[in-house]
């Protein structure tokens, strides 16, 4: 009964894992363009709007992860520190979306609140890569999670500024990020598998198609019809969050 009822919630907890990874790496992203482009002048001040939207979706994607992340009863100390980073994440997240809304009349604020998002979403999605591993000792766990992290919430970014970008998307643009982001992901995937039957364990092979060459495919395909871009890559960001929910269930998820 315990293990069928363990079957049963899997997936829903893989797809809980693999959404607050994607909503870490978003975050991550967020806050390093708001530290970058605060006080610039011109038209970059519309781009509020679309950050504003990435922050709600990040919040909104930490969100979903609460009822996994709270039932997670692996061994201290990772369930305890993914609970504190995922806290600090959401708590910067909703702070950094009133500065956006309201500035503050010292942009230290800002800045701040932008690093502290970025440090929690960042030690969140390195925390989530050790569930389901040994909680002493070296693995590449927390790497492969925060690569896989950084690409899904790029994905995301993609799909947002394809939306919103006040003016022309320069499509070609994010290929090279999208290719080394995906490569390096995949490469760690690879490595972690080495000493477990490498790709010769059933569907790994398929958590590598919509995590690299799928996206490559569809994101190239933006470049080449820029008048669909956004439908590119809204089906890029969707294969790389299948991608991402694929590995967590075969990886076992949340215990």
């Amino acid at each position: 009964m315990t293990a069928a009822v363990h079957i049963h919630r899997l997936p829903l907890r893989a797809a809980s894992q693999a959404l607050a990874g994607a909503g870490a790496g978003l975050l991550v992203w967020l806050s390093v363009s708001i530290a970058l482009l605060l006080g610039r002048a011109g038209p970059l001040r519309e781009l509020a709007s679309l950050q504003l939207r990435g922050l709600a979706l990040a919040g909104l994607l930490l969100l979903l992860a609460a009822p996994a992340l709270i039932a997670w009863r692996e061994p201290a100390p990772w369930p305890g520190r993914a609970r504190l980073a995922w806290g600090l994440a959401l708590v910067a997240t909703l702070s950094l979306a009133g500065l956006q809304l309201w500035p503050p009349a010292v942009p230290g604020w800002t800045t701040l609140s932008a690093a502290i998002a970025c440090l929690a979403a960042l030690a969140l999605a390195s925390c989530l890569g050790q569930a389901g591993q040994s909680a002493d000792g070296l693995s590449l766990g927390a790497p492969t999670q925060l690569a896989l992290a950084l690409l899904g919430g790029m994905a995301l970014l993609l799909v947002l500024v394809s939306l919103h970008w006040p003016g022309t998307m320069p499509v070609g643009a994010p290929l090279p990020s999208l290719a080394l982001l995906g490569a390096a992901g995949a490469g760690l995937l690879l490595a972690g598998w080495w000493n477990d039957g490498g790709l010769r364990r059933s569907g790994r092979g398929w958590t590598l198609l919509l995590l690299t060459l799928l996206p490559w495919g569809l994101a190239l395909s933006a470049h080449l019809l820029p008048k669909i871009a956004w439908l590119a890559w809204l089906l890029v960001a969707l294969s790389v969050l299948a991608g991402m929910l694929h590995e967590r269930i075969l990886a076992g998820g949340w215990r």
